[in-house]
């Protein structure tokens, strides 16, 4: 984050889109699939679906492991299934903001999601506008 600000103009702005965690839905559904929407690309009819699952919990840390899966399926019937796995460090709001004050900005606006809605506990995502300390 002190890179960023290093590297932003003074009338600048930085938006942050992460994860907004939800430690006790984590932590009730390690291994459980979590659907995440699916595309379908116009052009060649191949529909990506998208889903997820929590597979390690560490709550001191706030580190987890997940494996996200997208199943394949084209025009023609043939499907494949590919998994990637990761392995995070989850920031609730709170700390996110905190840690953006100390790099060096000031948080303008914090969202729940690309629509406008406003952060919750119960947002998917948290979206940051920041720019910089005077």
């Amino acid at each position: 984050l002190a890179s960023f600000r290093q590297h932003l103009e003074d009338d600048g702005e930085l938006i942050i889109e992460v994860a907004n965690p939800d430690f006790s839905s984590i932590a009730g559904s390690l291994g459980d699939l979590h659907p995440a929407g699916s595309y379908t690309d116009p052009a060649s009819g191949r529909t990506l679906v998208h889903a997820s699952r929590y597979d390690t919990f560490d709550e001191p840390t706030r580190r987890a492991t997940f494996t996200w899966r997208i199943d394949e399926h084209t025009a023609d019937g043939e499907s494949k299934t590919f998994f990637r796995e990761f392995d995070v460090r989850l920031f609730p709001a709170p700390e996110l903001t905190g840690l953006l004050s100390d790099a060096g900005f000031v948080v303008q606006e914090s969202l729940g999601d690309f629509d406008g809605s406003p952060l919750t506990p119960r947002s998917d995502v948290q979206l940051h506008r920041c720019g910089p300390a005077a």
